[in-house]
């Protein structure tokens, strides 16, 4: 065993008798495997490759090739240039690969596969700009011939190949332009053979338009080998293919693919699961025994499924499209769990026996037959479930009947959309609770607001006409309330969909109304789930309920309302008025609902919702949830209400609702988001601006973050992360904090010593800056900051160092009770006299009032002393200098410099 490698030069390398790879590189070479399974490796340069005795693998690579194969199970790939290529004796596989050139290929003795790698619109392997040739092709041998990787089906157009056998237009020739005739028609990538001069010619329409021309597989068979599906591997061409006129095509017992095409066609599948195309005309289709798909497509189909889990559509596969107008087709599931989907046409479906499921389009009709079947239908389909317990969907103008057994009936109401419209009603004809008949509202049992059964309208005046009133005793806006009226023998359902307590029509949530043949008797055991409806619910006064030990649900529903929860997790929803409500013990759902409410949890870990209104909010002790908005069920959402919210002990989360609310943690690690003002309070809190905000983190490590308004951030005791966010911000930091970025705006930071207990981060950490971010910045020094090892001050975003970014940012020492020095040159840490600092990015500097040294950089900067003798030296840059009272020296330096001395008549030196 060898690896052999050769050099630029034209070479013959010789392999051993194990089993060797030898790469040939540039130049000719020639490459003798011998024996043993070797890999030859032409490369670039016209070479020949010797594969000997033994299972090889040849490539010739770039270069017109010779690859010879001797004996043994050889594969052979010539890739680019005009390559020969020779199998020898063996069952070998010969590689026809796309290239601009024309090659020849010889099999030799044994049964070998010519593999065509057939991949429009990327390669063509063999076209009429480059023709491809094998020399001697025998089915009788075994050869056979491949599609490549999509044999079968090609992929990239998700379209058959069919065999439309020989071109006998006396007018063809191998020319661009020429008409490909004879086949099953378009929908397909056609395979034709044509013959001329002792040469057999194999065609693929690889572009599916009827016309030979240079994006189609041309190749050629020096032989005049005689060619048909049995020419390729098995799979090649699986359609049976139908003509433009009536046909009668019969599957085999194996897995079919059956295409009619034009005309009046009866196609029978067999046994094997079989896909079966009815294409144009009215067609007569049985699937046989098996799994079946069988699609009618155009015209007036007649489907029949047969034995087996089949599944029939009345028009096309994938839209349901059936063109043909006025189209009635009729599809008949028969033995078996069958799917039948209807067209655009009329369509009558039988599901026959089996669980079946018939989904219809308008106008259809649906019979599912025995078997626990699912039907649905649209516009008005008449649908029947045959015996067995079915589940049908019923909406719009509809008539369902269920039949024998415990029926389910779906009704098309959702908390969205509702399809009752008052030129009908969806109808059921023998709805009977008794014998276990039910309604059901869909999969989703969550609704915007809780359901509640009313029973029996109440208004002597109802009429089923838009506009009338349904109660005088209506639960208002939160709920959505549902209702049963008779009249004339039969019985409605009535749901208030928009839970404005009328009847409406004609709008973007209409009311749904369902119809029953005969006076039923509904109430609320005929729905599903059991839990759909609420069990206890207030009156239009102000009602009062106190819990017990077990876990309860109280709706307030109007007045002023009083509710207690228990010893259990309780729901309380206030709804309109002004309520209190306190959860108790147990993890407790409080909800305020519209009014300006009193909520408090209790013990444990609570979730309360304030709703509309100004709300007092107290979480108690647990990790609770809390907001002043509504987004519980039947609230409504609060944007200018103002609310207090109170944590109190555990880890709450407590999200505001209007926009000033007033938020406090409490003790425990909280996360507040609100507008107004938001108070961490003990623990480490997390705290987020909404709007214009104030922020207090209080004792903790806590992390405040500003909103896009202008906002006050004071992080308190403890290691604290800032966010400045948008806006102009004030931030109040100091020492002990970790994290300070002021964010976009003209913010100003506060900077101030160490608070009781803290350690210092800031100062004592080496390459933890206070960050301005973007714009004017202001970092203001607020006492002597002794405890800093080096402070470090960065006036833009961190990894920019052009004012271009950070704006002109200013360094204020006016709270000095001594001199100060400050060089903006300098790139190191610097002693001010109010601590170690160390620049970056800052332009501007205000001393205090005790006779200061102020050095501008090499940009514009505005240096301002104060009271006392100062000394302001520009240096480069078009600098602003103002000294202030006393006798200062403004020296302007390089550039135009202004100076400004209007607060002192006497003793100042300038030199601009």
């Amino acid at each position: 065993m060898a690896y052999l490698l050769g050099t630029d030069a034209s070479e013959t390398i010789n392999g051993t008798s194990g089993d060797d790879t030898i790469a040939g590189n540039g130049g000719t070479d020639i490459l003798n495997g011998g024996d043993g399974n070797d890999a030859l490796y032409g490369f670039t340069g016209n070479d020949t490759l010797n594969g000997g005795n033994g299972d090889d693998w040849m490539g010739g690579h770039d270069g017109d090739d010779n690859l010879v194969g001797g004996d043994g199970v050889d594969r052979l790939n010539g890739n680019r240039g005009a390559d020969i290529l020779d199998g020898g004796a063996g069952n070998d596989t010969l590689s026809i690969d796309y290239d601009q050139s024309v090659d020849s290929y010889r099999g030799g003795a044994g049964a070998d596969l010519f593999d065509i790698d057939f991949w429009y619109p990327y390669e063509q392997p063999s076209s009429l700009l480059a023709m491809d040739h094998i020399v001697d092709f025998s089915t009788a041998e075994g050869d056979r011939l491949t599609l490549g990787a999509f044999n079968g089906q090609y992929t990239y157009s998700q379209k058959y190949f069919v065999w439309n056998g020989a071109i006998t237009d006396p007018n063809f020739s191998l020319s661009a332009g020429k008409a490909l005739t004879g086949g099953i028609g378009a929908g397909f990538i056609g395979a034709w053979t044509w013959a001329d001069a002792g040469k057999t010619y194999l065609i693929v329409d690889a572009n599916d338009n009827q016309t030979l021309d240079n994006n189609d597989l041309v190749l050629a068979f020096d032989n005049g080998a005689s060619l048909s599906p049995s020419s390729f591997v098995d799979g090649a061409f699986s359609v049976i293919p139908g003509t433009p006129g009536n046909d009668t095509l019969v599957g085999t017992t194996n897995n079919d693919i059956v295409f009619g095409g034009g005309g009046s066609d009866t196609l029978s599948g067999l046994a094997g699961d079989d896909e079966l195309h009815g294409g144009d005309g009215g067609d007569a289709i049985d699937g046989g025994d098996g799994a079946d798909v069988l699609i009618g497509e155009f015209g007036d189909d007649v489907l029949h499924g047969g034995a087996g889990n089949d599944t029939l559509y009345a028009g096309g596969r994938y839209n349901g499209q059936d063109d043909s107008q006025g189209s009635v087709n009729s599809l008949y599931g028969d033995d078996g769990n069958d799917v039948l989907v209807g067209s655009t046409g009329q369509d009558t479906m039988y599901g026959g026996a089996g669980d079946d499921i018939l989904n219809g389009g308008a106008g259809d009709k649906l019979y599912g037959g025995d078997g626990v079947d699912q039907l649905a239908g649209s516009g008005s389909a008449i649908l029947d479930g045959g015996a067995g317990d079915d589940l049908i969907s019923v909406s719009a103008t509809q008539v369902a009947t269920g039949g024998v057994g415990a029926d389910r009936f779906r009704v098309g109401f959702s908390d969205s959309y509702s399809p009752g419209n008052p030129a009908g009603y969806g109808t059921i004809t023998d709805f009977n609770a008794t014998d276990g008949d039910r309604l059901d509202f869909g999969p989703s049992y969550y609704y915007a607001r809780p359901v509640v059964w009313r029973g029996a309208l109440d208004n002597p005046a109802f009429s089923l006409t838009n506009g009338d009133i349904f109660s005088t005793d209506d639960y208002g806006p939160g709920f959505f309330q549902i209702w049963t009226w008779t009249q004339g023998g039969s019985t409605y359902l009535i749901v208030d969909t928009n839970s404005d307590g009328v009847l409406q029509y004609g709008v973007a949530r209409p009311d749904y109304v369902l119809k029953f043949d005969g006076p039923i008797g509904l109430d609320a055991g005929a729905f599903l789930p059991s839990f759909l409806f609420t069990g206890v619910n207030g009156t239009s006064a102000a009602d009062t309920f106190n819990g017990g030990a077990n876990a309860e649900t109280y709706y307030g529903v109007n007045g002023d309302d009083q509710l207690h929860g228990g010893a259990s997790g309780d729901t309380l929803y206030g709804n309109n008025g002004a309520d209190q409500i306190w959860g108790d013990d147990g993890n407790d759902s409080l909800s305020g609902g519209l009014g300006n409410d009193q909520l408090e949890g209790g013990a444990d870990a609570d979730q309360i919702w304030g709703g509309g209104g100004s709300d007092l909010i107290h979480g108690g002790e647990g990790a609770d949830t809390l907001s002043g908005s509504g987004t519980a069920p039947g609230d409504q959402d609060a944007v200018t209400d103002i609310n207090l919210i109170y944590g109190e002990g555990g880890d709450d989360q407590i999200t505001g609702g209007g926009a000033h609310d007033q938020a406090y943690g409490g003790d425990g690690n909280d996360g507040i988001y609100a507008s107004g003002s938001l108070y961490g309070e003990n623990g480490d809190d997390r705290l987020t601006a909404g709007s214009a905000s104030t922020l207090q983190g209080g004792a903790g490590n806590d992390s405040l973050t500003g909103g896009s308004y202008d906002d006050v951030l004071d992080g308190g005791a403890g290691a604290d992360t800032f966010q400045g966010g948008f806006g102009n911000d004030v931030l109040r930091v100091d020492l002990g904090d970790a994290t300070v970025w002021s964010g976009d705006g003209d913010d100003v930071i506060l900077i101030d010593g160490l608070r009781p207990g803290e350690t210092a981060i800031l100062g004592a950490t080496p390459g933890v800056y206070v960050n301005g971010d973007y714009g004017n910045d202001r970092f203001v020094i607020l006492t002597d900051l002794a405890a800093a090892a080096v402070l470090n001050l960065n006036g833009g975003p961190g990894g920019y160092s052009s004012d271009v970014y950070n704006g002109h940012d200013v360094l204020d020492l006016s709270h000095a009770v001594g001199a100060v020095t400050v060089d903006l040159n300098l790139t190191t840490a610097q002693q001010t006299g109010m601590g170690n600092f160390l620049l970056n990015q800052i332009e501007d500097v205000v001393a205090g009032n005790h006779g200061s040294t102020l050095i501008g950089g090499a940009g514009d900067n505005v240096l301002t002393g104060g009271d006392g003798a100062d000394s302001l030296l520009g240096g480069a840059g078009n600098d602003i200098l103002t000294g202030g009272a006393g006798n200062d020296t403004l020296t302007g330096g390089a550039d135009s410099d202004v100076a400004v001395y209007i607060d002192v008549t006497s003793g100042v030196t300038i030199d601009l």
